[in-house]
């Protein structure tokens, strides 16, 4: 199969076409070890994983993401009902004290949901897409990491992620984003791309005009991602080229300095858009014209 992407002019928002078909998507979400998945999403990392105690360095690095994700929330709220969707392992919830938190957790990977109900099976987790989760519950807090990227028809989920937030409750919603400098730089082998699973790349326009029209406020707006995703991204430009591997990632940790002090400058390209958005009163939409319009090029 064949992809290509397509940006709309107006605001930015990069769509993978054709998107990927429902046998390639199980397959893409059935997979039962974590560690062979991140070693599977380039090269590099799987390098990584063969440094000495590669594999432990990288699994302080998620946690140290989580934790930074935890007092992102907790900045909001110190208690209420938390929805992870697409929790994975679960790792995000278990820092959050279960006596002030009522958590619960959405996940498609059914390895990774039954190993998170034996280990934590105190929280509430669910093997099922978001599209088909029923609850009569409502949220005080959405999480949404590095998920909505993943998902084919956004108006009808954030449709469905506003009835699922209580009043003036929070949704949170990271995502590589479409003007990453490391994207501009790299294209086709920008290490974030993961064809065919993520399958649009917002900007803070589309994606900021997209909550607005589906009854949320942004509240804040974050760009983040000084781990980048340039070494990768050099290493698969530098390996297309026919550079040796070693030198490809020597080379990268090279430059690695400059793109630093780029985004110590210039936020806004970097990697991830981060975004809080508060649930508020519906405002009248047009069907989903927003998305289905014909504007890309």
């Amino acid at each position: 199969m064949r992809y290509a992407f397509y940006q709309c002019q107006r605001c930015g928002l990069v769509r993978l076409h054709p998107f990927p078909k429902a046998g390639t998507k199980k397959r893409l979400y059935s997979y039962s070890d974590p560690n062979t998945h991140n070693q599977d999403l380039s090269p590099l990392m799987k390098m990584l994983y063969h440094f000495p105690d590669g594999k432990h360095l990288i699994s302080q690095y998620v946690r140290l993401a989580h934790i930074e994700r935890q007092h992102i929330v907790e900045q909001l709220l110190a208690s209420g009902r938390l929805l992870d969707v697409g929790c994975g392992t679960g790792e995000f919830l278990t820092l959050f004290d279960p006596k002030k938190w009522k958590l619960s957790g959405v996940e498609v990977n059914s390895h990774l949901t039954t190993t998170v109900k034996k280990t934590f099976p105190a929280m509430d987790i669910l093997n099922s897409t978001i599209e088909a989760f029923i609850t009569d519950e409502k949220f005080d807090v959405v999480t949404l990491w590095h998920v909505f990227e993943h998902i084919s028809n956004p108006a009808i989920i954030i449709k469905k992620l506003h009835r699922l937030i209580r009043k003036d409750g929070y949704l949170i919603i990271e995502v590589p984003q479409a003007d990453s400098v490391v994207r501009k730089l790299f294209g086709r082998h920008w290490n974030l791309l993961l064809v065919p699973e993520h399958l649009y790349f917002w900007t803070e326009s589309s994606l900021s005009s997209f909550l607005s029209k589906h009854g949320f406020v942004v509240k804040h707006i974050q760009f983040r991602g000084y781990v980048s995703s340039f070494p990768a991204s050099f290493v698969n430009w530098s390996r297309n080229q026919g550079v040796p591997k070693l030198l490809s990632v020597l080379a990268a940790f090279c430059f690695f300095p400059a793109l630093l002090l780029v985004y110590k400058l210039f936020p806004s390209t970097r990697d991830n858009l981060l975004i809080i958005a508060q649930k508020s009163r519906p405002k009248k939409l047009f069907g989903n014209y927003y998305l289905n319009s014909k504007t890309a090029s």
